[in-house]
């Protein structure tokens, strides 16, 4: 009966499939390029109405569910529209509140930007560590891209534990009146930390005018927080819209 129950789901969205591994644990199958919120959350099925599986909705239902899940990408370019501030994914960046992996289920590039460039970004990319309790999330083989907010423009890792695994961050602006910081990734918090495995942090900005500061292009680290890259490439980050060339920045980090 259970079989029958995720063949019918399989043939009625459109491979978008929700299987339960066990009672702890979800695999979600993205299969649709639409920026549209979960119907129900919690419920299992990470579906938006009249849609299908998008990844907004899956990133919704992994927050509301239990257990360490996975969310796999089809290739292609998922671009967030919907425009915000929250903490539940609803609208804005895609907050990540509980143990996830997102994965691109493919040879092709999964590419997850904020808007068509950095200019017209709608937020940050992720916001990882929204939740009640430290997360240990896992990205792998995704581009992310076209973020703007004032730290970590692309991503931002709070009180998380974070592996990047062929993962490029590229093309994120961090931009500000204040606290300008992180324009690819920015890692703050009491507890966790951030892995960077065949990744790539390359042509982030901090876009700030003279003689305002700005910290960490590339990534930014706030308090010494433990930071460990193997097989990495982070380079061409810099202070735009200032006259002044940087080089790559990676400030703050123990590791």
């Amino acid at each position: 009966m259970r079989n029958h129950r995720v063949l019918t789901l399989i043939v009625a969205i459109g491979w978008c499939a929700v299987v339960a591994a066990d009672a702890q644990a979800t695999q979600f199958w993205v299969r649709f390029l639409s920026d549209a919120v979960d119907v129900v959350p919690g419920d299992g099925y990470g579906i938006a109405a009249d849609i299908g599986c998008t990844l907004r909705a899956a990133v919704q239902e992994a927050n509301a569910l239990p257990g360490a899940d996975t969310i796999n990408v089809l290739p292609g370019t998922y671009r967030l529209q919907l425009q915000g501030t929250d903490d539940t994914a609803a609208a804005g960046d895609l907050d990540i509140a509980d143990h996830v992996t997102i994965r691109c289920d493919g040879a092709e590039p999964c590419i997850l930007e904020a808007g068509a460039s950095a200019s017209t970004g709608i937020d940050r990319v992720f916001d990882i560590g929204t939740g009640s309790s430290p997360p240990s999330v896992r990205l792998e083989n995704l581009t992310v891209r076209h973020g703007k907010a004032s730290a970590g423009a692309g991503i931002t890792v709070y009180n998380a534990q974070v592996t990047l695994a062929g993962v490029l961050v590229t093309g994120n602006w961090a931009t500000g009146t204040s606290n300008v910081a992180g324009g690819g990734i920015y890692f703050s918090g009491s507890s966790g930390w951030l892995r960077l495995t065949d990744s790539q942090v390359v042509e982030n900005d901090l876009v700030i005018r003279d003689g305002q500061e700005g910290q960490g292009a590339g990534i930014r680290v706030y308090a010494g927080k433990p930071v460990e890259i193997t097989g990495s490439v982070i380079r061409d980050n810099g202070v735009g819209c200032s006259g002044r060339p940087e080089a790559s920045w990676v400030e703050g980090s123990t590791g």
